[in-house]
């Protein structure tokens, strides 16, 4: 049987007209129950917060975040409660410029951005041997 609880919140404050910051909060918490035989009996504790902030000043907009993930598990292996833990954080910056405004008849967007992103690809690790 599984278990599932998830909440969130988010909130946006309009510092000043072209100024914007937001901050957002997520919560999970999972858990499994079975009868089978040696079953692992996982339950996880997942969080996230974000904080954000954002500027647009007419052909320049400039965008940063930090995003916090925390993860605790814990799993039932051979008698014995096994315990992990997960702390990432994930900084982005963006910046948006249109230079040739209303010069051209379609607009022409460049997209500068910078995220570290917490991805574990499996041939990143067989390369590293």
């Amino acid at each position: 049987m599984l278990h599932d609880f998830y909440i969130s919140s988010a909130n946006l404050f309009e510092i000043l007209p072209f100024w914007t910051a937001n901050i957002s909060v997520d919560f999970q918490w999972n858990k499994m129950n079975s009868d089978i035989k040696e079953f692992i009996y996982p339950q996880r504790w997942s969080g996230w917060a974000a904080a954000a902030t954002s500027f647009d000043l007419h052909r320049l907009k400039i965008q940063a975040s930090l995003l916090t993930t925390l993860i605790h598990e814990t799993t039932r292996e051979d008698k014995k409660d096994i315990q992990r833990d997960w702390r990432k954080l994930t900084p982005t910056v963006m910046c948006i410029q249109q230079p040739f405004l209303g010069c051209l008849k379609h607009q022409f967007p460049c997209f500068p951005l910078y995220a570290k992103v917490p991805v574990a690809l499996p041939w990143r690790q067989a390369h590293k041997e």
